[in-house]
């Protein structure tokens, strides 16, 4: 569904989670600062593979990169850009305290992921 425009290109709307959105500003797969006009929630694992619509399953990424994983399953986007694991562990790790929605979020990431088989080590 097209919402709107950004640099004079399309970009497809994923959705928002407004706290996620204004608490975190760097990218789960990049590592990178994302603008606040570029943050996208992104569904740790996709709707269209039963996954949940919460913050347990929510992630801030950039909306290109959103875009670009479509309807990839983790591990193959994992497969894709193994490079991308370790900025999951910082991103966990740097959120881990941060309440969204009355729970930790970082610590839920970690959770979600042990779920889908992928163990991040953090020093917590």
């Amino acid at each position: 569904m097209l919402m709107g425009k950004i640099n004079s290109g399309p970009y497809i709307h994923f959705g928002s989670h407004k706290q996620l959105l204004n608490s975190i500003d760097t990218d789960f797969y990049t590592g990178k600062f994302v603008d606040r006009n570029h943050r996208s929630t992104e569904h740790i694992l996709p709707k269209s593979k039963n996954g949940k619509s919460n913050i347990k399953n929510y992630a801030m990424t950039d909306i290109f990169v959103n875009s670009k994983r479509s309807n990839y399953s983790l591990e193959q986007w994992l497969y894709i850009h193994p490079d991308y694991l370790e900025n999951m562990r910082a991103y966990i790790e740097k959120y881990w305290n941060t309440i969204i929605d009355k729970v930790k979020h970082g610590k839920e990431v970690k959770k979600t992921l042990k779920k889908l088989n992928i163990e991040i080590y953090i020093g917590k």
